[in-house]
């Protein structure tokens, strides 16, 4: 059965909402280090000392409870797991905590509507803005107080130094001789997290040690990992007793640098007292005797389970929570959640993994589909086919799978196989709009701008704010003489989403067939980001008539791109219509791979006939775009040569043709209207 793509979402939300209100190490469950009598606009509020934090962070409903104004700014962050918050910023706020006034905007936290802050206090409070107090923690009340001087008990005490840091980070010296950076981090529920190598290690010296996998959601990331139980475990000369260790999940590696040695989480930050010397960047430790208080991960002698966070589990998973759930398909789904995140910042191959990790759990054809997604972004469409063919092996119906096979078979020129895909897929879903825009691009691939157009519109009908189809139908509109048409579509889509470079570069494009050159190339600067917007404003200036433009727009093509033909060529018809020569461009057409732009190149620099053209072009099949490509290029050859009525006779030619060629058509059509004019005047 076909679930729909927003019921894909909501399954997503669904999942994620489980992982964090259930997870182990979901923040909003564990008590926060607190500052007492902290104050916002002279208001008394509830301010959590988050030391692993980059900067202080405020929640949106705290900001409206105080009274200051939000605007909502981005996305999510990149150190923000995916779906959980966007970022915003409030007006200037007066904040008192740890023995200082600062007055600052403050970023703002906007949870989704699953997401409760409640036990997260009003804000979270990063050390850098309170990095020049001394700071008492006291473990049993989970406190933070400000004081005056430093306390005379702790000079005999452990101590090391502050790094420089947004985050709280301490120098520990090894057992080897290194230093290694630790991160407090008062916000990970955990004890002592280490990135997976040092784990690796930890593991092979700990012969009796039980090792539980545990699922782990927070603010920051989400994932699968383990964790054991250590009865003593030493960074150096800190030696802490009865606390739990964990593998680090990928979200929490934003940390690592080359000395890093890991992260010192609240529980591990229970198992002692902690006194911070702000000022002359010193940090006091004393290890506390055990036993440790309760964690519902590990039942242990003498020590009842938290009545707060009771453990369940199935097979070796642990996570602490109330139900009993499917613990692979929540592993997976956070390890799904991170591969998004990764892959939306172009961290191709930690997404894979991720995904492959998330399939050896949960062999779903959802995640093959989104597996084969990421390879097709990375480049490797062979996987991506294999990867979607294994979806479709598990369920021959996932209509998402043939979708985004057909798209990949498309790109890969398996023309029969890509609207095999996509036709099965509108056999069985007629009522997807998704799996009509699949059809409408396959045949805009392949130059049926007219079936596109049909198939787009019919996705409009059934979703007409489609902006994908809006988009598709636009350029479809455009490249088949339509600008008017276009023009409406792509105004349409821009409103949808206003940032689409690709949306400008076409929009240009139908501009500059209406006449208005001036907003085409406005256009264009705002397409920037999109990688054919050079070319296009190459065709803008050329159709234009502005030749000098166009040339240095062809010549950066030339040198940006490896598709050089069309570029070269448009180059030498400017360079040769101007008076300037072209010196190497028949050496240049002699080195490129067989096509139809060596073959114009063979002719205009007479190593070719223009009946060999012709059957280059045209060939047995009469292929009428290529026939229209042909009759352009052979006018411009004519234009070149002053035979103005053999250049006409070929671009009216061009122009009869039923099939038209994208490019050449519009060329030709200036050229005719520029002949046109000459001989008015």
């Amino acid at each position: 059965m076909k679930t729909p793509r927003r019921g894909f979402e909501l399954l997503g939300q669904s999942l994620l909402l489980l992982s964090i209100l259930l997870a182990g190490g979901c923040r909003t469950r564990e008590a926060r280090v607190r500052f007492p009598n902290a104050t916002v606009n002279g208001q008394p509020a509830r301010l959590v000392f988050d030391s692993g934090s980059d900067q202080t962070r405020i929640f949106q409903q705290s900001a409206d409870h105080f009274g200051l104004k939000i605007v909502v700014t981005a996305p999510p962050e990149n150190t923000v797991g995916k779906g959980i918050a966007r970022s915003a910023v409030s007006e200037p706020a007066v904040l008192q905590v740890g023995g200082q006034e600062l007055t600052n905007q403050l970023p703002v936290l906007l949870p989704p509507w699953f997401m409760s802050t409640a036990n997260l206090g009003d804000m979270l409070i990063s050390w850098h803005d309170v990095r020049r107090s001394i700071l008492v923690f006291d473990p049993s009340n989970r406190v933070i107080h400000s004081a005056l001087n430093l306390p005379s008990q702790v000079t005999n005490w452990l101590h090391f130094k502050i790094c420089p840091d947004q985050q709280l980070y301490l120098e520990i010296p090894l057992a080897d001789g290194t230093r290694a950076a630790f991160l407090v981090d008062t916000g990970n529920p955990g004890g002592v997290i280490l990135p997976p190598a040092k784990w690796d290690e930890w593991q092979k010296t700990q012969t009796n040690a039980q090792v539980k996998k545990r699922l782990v959601a927070n603010i920051g990331g989400y994932g699968a990992t383990q964790e054991a139980w250590a009865d003593e475990l030493s960074l150096g000369p800190l030696t802490l007793s009865d606390l739990p260790v964990q593998r680090m999940i990928h979200s929490e590696l934003r940390h690592e640098t080359a000395n890093f040695g890991g992260t010192i989480g609240l529980y591990a930050l229970a198992r002692m007292e902690m006194v911070l010397d702000g000022p002359n960047q010193q940090a006091y430790l004393r290890p506390l005797p055990p036993p440790g208080p309760a964690y519902g991960h590990f039942d242990r002698p003498g020590i009842k389970p938290d009545a707060k966070q009771p453990a369940t589990g199935q097979g070796d998973w642990t996570v602490v929570g109330d139900l009993r759930l499917d613990y692979q398909t929540l592993a997976a789904s956070a390890l799904v959640d991170s591969a998004f995140s990764k892959s939306s910042r172009g961290l191709f191959a930690g997404a894979l993994a991720d995904l492959t990790q998330a399939i050896a759990l949960t062999p779903s054809p959802d995640y093959f589909r989104y597996r084969a997604s990421v390879r097709r972004l990375s480049h490797d469409l062979a996987g991506a086919v294999a990867d979607c063919t294994r979806a479709l092996e598990l369920d021959p119906n996932h209509g998402d799978s043939l979708k985004q096979r057909a798209l990949i078979e498309s790109a890969l020129g398996r023309t029969n196989e890509a609207f095999q895909d996509v036709n099965r897929d509108l056999e069985l879903y007629p009522l997807d709009p998704e799996a009509w825009l699949t059809r409408g691009k396959v045949r805009a691939e392949h130059n049926d701008l007219i079936g596109s157009i049909d198939d787009l519109s019919h996705c409009l009908t059934l979703q007409s704010n489609n902006p994908a189809a809006l988009l598709g139908r636009g350029y479809a509109r455009t490249w088949s003489g339509q600008p008017a048409e276009a023009l409406r579509d792509l105004n349409a889509a821009l409103k949808l989403n206003p940032g689409n470079p690709e949306a400008y570069a076409h929009r240009a494009f139908a501009k500059c067939l209406l006449g208005d050159f001036r907003g085409a190339l406005s256009d264009c600067a705002h397409a920037r980001k999109y990688p054919g917007t050079l070319g296009i404003r190459a065709m803008i200036y050329e159709i234009q008539g502005d030749f000098e433009s166009a040339l240095a727009d062809w010549s950066r093509m030339i040198k940006s791109t490896n598709d050089v033909g069309v570029s070269a060529l448009h180059r030498h018809f400017l360079l040769q219509r101007m008076g300037r020569p072209d010196e190497g461009f028949a050496s240049f057409v002699d080195s490129w791979p067989a096509g139809w732009e060596k073959s114009v190149g063979l002719f205009i620099t007479g190593k070719s006939s223009e009946e060999a053209l012709k059957r280059s072009y045209v060939g047995e099949a009469g292929d009428q775009q290529a026939t229209c490509r042909y009759y352009y290029y052979l006018g411009m050859a004519r234009l070149l040569a002053r035979d103005q009525v053999g250049a006409r006779q070929a671009w009216e030619a061009c122009l009869a043709t039923e099939r038209r060629d994208l490019g050449s058509f519009h060329f030709a059509r200036a050229e005719l209207s520029r002949l046109n004019g000459a001989r008015a005047r």
